[in-house]
């Protein structure tokens, strides 16, 4: 049976002594699992409900509790029969651990059970109070027993999800003022520092906590563990202090003329001329060849074009009609009309304007992954690298298997299976490269740090916390480089990829000093 290290031991002690109600706020590495698990064991409490992300299902919870409590039953909640089952199971108390995704919780909305403890891994994914997920979690609060939420990044990029979190621990605690005070503005009013800003609610943005640390030190059960801070009386200097901070290298990479002057015209005007990426365009003679206008009405969806432009050179194509479930062959017809290739069948909006996508061809311009090439190519060792676009991932992996490299697609275009087991062969030595889209590969993943401890940054997400839990995936425990971790940040010169990585390294240090609570006798816990 797992023997807890003294530190976890020490919140396992605390959680039991708070009527199993607290936060783990926790750096990944730090074995929430653990901690959660065992507790949960020593608890009695007959029903536990586990929500968690699903690759966290198979290699992280079921084999911590096989081995905290073996023999116990594990059951997943899901659209199956058997997670129809499991539901019905929890439903009429049947003892055990069930298992439920993030997604599935926000999409079922399940109420109307009542678990005796409820578990929220990386409960930063259902933090955000105006989200589905966020509402969900706080009324489910009133349905659960005894409920702890874990998280190396608890508010995820905004201070004020520390209200949603603090809502779902303890929502018997309503009062003005308090913790959990039921009105979200009063709690603002107390906890909140803010700006105007004509386009928020109430025309007032939330920019950080007024005394950073204050709220956490309040929480009658706050664990944290950090990797390289005082964080308890066990971790003086953090409990990854014995391996040295990520190393970070920027290499700076010059954009093609095509990409500059897509970026230019898209910056300016909103729209942007892109080769159609079709074998008839591309069989006709070069001055035959026509380009379609891309335009963007959103200033978030320019955003993200201008971010898929640094990764490579973006062509268009007509959308593929696709059926909608139901339709009669009337509607089928008016859903689709013929692209001006003359082949292909596209899909029109609700007022019949055809519809286009946005794609990389095969042999479409990239600096950066070029540079790509060259960082492996001198580091010798295999190598995580991630892009916050699944198209330029699928991209990236089909140009490296070219040039005889084994790389691996980490999206959602991979099975879980799949998923599973490219982690063994990546540990097995059997991949050179691994290319995640940082919010699938970034959230949730143990193993990756056994294989590898270079990570190369294509471009950033602007999701701080999945940056974080990113790093983290490598920067942990059973780091295979004793010399610690190399971040590789490939940036586009001329871009704005520079100015993203320094807001957001401004934007955790601020939330890492929220995360932060005094330390009072005992050290992780008050």
């Amino acid at each position: 049976m797992l023997k807890p290290y003294d530190f976890q031991e020490a919140d396992i002690q605390a959680l039991l002594a708070n009527n199993m109600t607290g936060a783990v706020v926790a750096e990944t590495g730090a074995g929430k699992t653990v901690i959660a698990a065992e507790a949960a064991r020593r608890s009695g409490l007959p029903t536990k409900l586990i929500i968690a992300p699903q690759g966290t299902h198979k290699k992280v919870w079921r084999r911590t509790i096989g081995e905290v409590d073996e023999g116990a039953r594990v059951q997943k909640i899901d659209s199956t029969e058997p997670g129809k089952q499991a539901m019905s199971d929890l439903e009429w108390g049947e003892e055990g651990y069930y298992l439920m995704t993030p997604q599935t919780f926000t999409r079922w909305k399940p109420h109307h059970i009542r678990p005796d403890l409820t578990i929220v891994d990386e409960a930063h994914l259902l933090g955000n109070r105006d989200k589905a997920g966020g509402k969900a979690l706080m009324k489910f609060s009133k349905s659960t027993g005894h409920r702890i939420p874990m998280s190396g990044t608890m508010y995820r990029n905004l201070f004020e999800n520390a209200w949603t979190i603090a809502r779902f621990m303890h929502p018997e605690r309503d009062g003005h003022g308090d913790i959990a005070d039921i009105s979200a503005n009063r709690w603002i009013d107390t906890y909140c520092r803010t700006e105007y800003d004509h386009f928020a609610p109430g025309q007032r943005k939330v920019v950080g906590e007024i005394e950073p640390g204050h709220f956490a030190s309040l929480m009658p059960c706050w664990i944290q563990h950090f990797k390289r801070a005082e964080c308890c009386e066990f971790h003086p200097e953090g409990f990854l202090a014995h391996l040295p901070e990520p190393i970070v290298i920027r290499e700076t990479v010059e954009l093609t003329s095509g990409q500059k002057k897509a970026i230019t015209q898209l910056q300016r005007d909103y729209l942007s001329y892109l080769n159609i990426e079709t074998e008839h365009w591309k069989a006709l003679p070069l001055v035959e060849r026509k380009r379609k206008a891309l335009v963007v009405k959103m200033p978030v969806v320019r955003t993200l074009r201008l971010s898929q432009m640094t990764l490579a050179m973006p062509s268009i194509i007509p959308r593929p009609w696709k059926p909608k479930k139901g339709s009669t062959e009337w509607e089928l017809a008016e859903g689709w009309i013929i692209a001006e290739d003359g082949l292909t069948k596209q899909a029109v909006d609700d007022r019949k304007m055809p519809l286009w996508d946005v794609v990389f061809a095969p042999d479409a311009d990239s600096p950066k992954l070029d540079a790509l090439i060259t960082i492996m190519q001198k580091v010798g060792e295999p190598i995580v690298a991630a892009t916050n676009s699944k198209k330029f991932a699928e991209l990236a992996v089909n140009r490296l298997k070219a040039q005889g490299l084994r790389a691996f697609e980490w999206s959602s275009s991979a099975t879980d299976a799949a998923r599973d087991q490219a982690l063994e062969d990546f540990e097995a030595g059997k991949y050179d490269v691994i290319v995640g889209v940082t919010e699938a590969i970034g959230t949730g993943i143990d193993g990756l740090q056994a294989a590898s401890g270079v990570l190369v940054s294509l471009n950033k997400s602007r999701d701080l916390a999945s940056e974080t839990q990113l790093l983290g995936r490598l920067d942990r425990r059973g780091q295979v480089r004793t010399e610690g971790v190399i971040q590789y940040e490939i940036i586009a010169e001329g871009s704005t990829d520079e100015d993203i990585i320094d807001t957001q390294l401004a934007r955790r240090l601020e939330l890492n000093r929220s995360l932060r609570k005094a330390l009072t006798k005992g050290g992780s816990t008050k």
